[in-house]
């Protein structure tokens, strides 16, 4: 997304997690906005010595400050509200086990309902 990759990241001082795995798809495009506005910042100078040096490397100035780029966290606070009647009577932990046990059944329901069908098939002959 941000076109940078692991080894390149190390090479300039962006910390890398390898495990992990983005599953917002908000948090992952601001971590992708916030590396692209870093990397059009960075000035990265060369390793050799016979490489030329450009305008930008020769201005190039160290910073003082630690926040280089601080993280913007907008946290919108919503406003308290009374709880409906159907919020009330719902029951996450009623909602996942029977989702999971929905899931685990859809085989031997198949084979049930094909079983059923070959003898209603079976009957009328």
């Amino acid at each position: 997304m941000a076109k940078i990759g692991r080894k390149e990241a190390l090479g300039i001082g962006i910390a890398v997690d390898f495990r992990r795995r983005n599953k917002c798809n908000e948090s992952l495009q601001l971590n992708v906005q916030r590396l692209k506005k870093y990397k059009a910042r960075l000035v990265v100078f060369p390793r050799k010595k016979g490489e030329e040096w450009t305008e930008d490397m020769k201005a190039a100035t160290a910073l003082e400050t630690a926040d280089v780029l601080p993280i913007d966290n907008k946290l919108v606070q919503e406003k308290p509200r009374a709880i409906e009647a159907e919020e009330r009577e719902f029951s996450a932990y009623k909602a996942i086990r029977l989702a999971r046990m929905n899931k685990r059944q859809v085989g031997p329901r198949f084979v049930a309902a094909r079983v059923a069908a070959e003898k209603a098939a079976n009957k009328k002959k």
